[in-house]
């Protein structure tokens, strides 16, 4: 299972090498270019812990209509990367703020759990 688990983790990390900031044209054909650049930073803030990768796909995430809660979380885990933790407890708390207006009751599961988790990764 370990083995398993090792080679999936690869594989995610050169799939998301592999689709580049410079990837807009197929991102806006699926029309939902800001979501899967804000997804691709927490990926690359929390999994890969490349600040560079990460600030690079949050600025490809601006503006447009997007969950607060996933956008703020996605900035807190560039803080608590760069090592602000400060930052990041407040991004934190207002991406948990945000939760309540969430487009997707189940993905605010999922951002509950992620922000439930990094918060007791910043305060242990």
């Amino acid at each position: 299972m370990a083995c398993r688990s090792r080679r999936s983790a690869a594989k995610s990390t050169s799939a998301a090498s592999r689709f580049s900031p410079s990837c807009r044209p197929t991102c806006q054909a699926l029309g939902c270019r800001l979501r899967i650049a804000i997804e691709l930073a927490i990926h690359a803030a929390l999994h890969r812990r490349d600040e560079a990768l990460a600030t690079r796909w949050l600025a490809k995430a601006r503006g447009g209509i997007v969950d607060t809660s996933r956008r703020h979380f996605a900035e807190a885990a560039l803080a608590a990367l760069r090592g602000d933790d400060a930052a990041a407890l407040v991004l934190l708390q207002q991406a948990r703020k945000g939760l309540k207006q969430s487009m997707d009751p189940g993905f605010a599961h999922l951002s509950r759990d992620q922000i439930d988790e990094l918060h007791h990764r910043l305060t242990v």
